[in-house]
């Protein structure tokens, strides 16, 4: 029997450093990081489309920060795109394969089998 697997999975990205700041929760200066987390719906856990994403400063002591924009990231680190390219991508990849494939099987049909 053919069973398709739908799904929701979200993934955190770490995206570089973000110097030494105050952490509110700590109360101290501790490194920071950058992060991304998005959450993507796919087929597969592979053939995806990104639903959101959310940026944050985060204290690499107690794992806590403020949520922030892209805008306020640092401009090497905004201009990149770290998201997976089958995440981001790949529903859209798997319907113009499966489009392509439909539309050689019925060349091939039509070519030889068909007279």
């Amino acid at each position: 029997m053919f069973h398709v697997s739908f799904g929701t999975s979200s993934v955190q990205v770490n995206l570089g450093d973000a110097g030494t700041r105050l952490c509110p929760t700590c109360r101290e200066s501790t490194q920071h990081s950058y992060y991304l987390q998005y959450t993507f719906d796919h087929f597969y856990r592979s053939f995806g489309w990104v639903t959101s994403r959310t940026y944050a400063c985060v204290c690499q002591h107690c794992k806590q920060g403020p949520f922030i924009s892209r805008s306020d990231l640092p401009q090497p680190i905004a201009s990149s795109e770290p998201i997976r390219w089958l995440h981001r991508y790949g529903a859209v990849f798997l319907g113009i394969t499966g489009l392509g494939g439909a539309l050689l099987l019925c060349w091939v049909l039509l070519t030889f089998v068909i007279k």
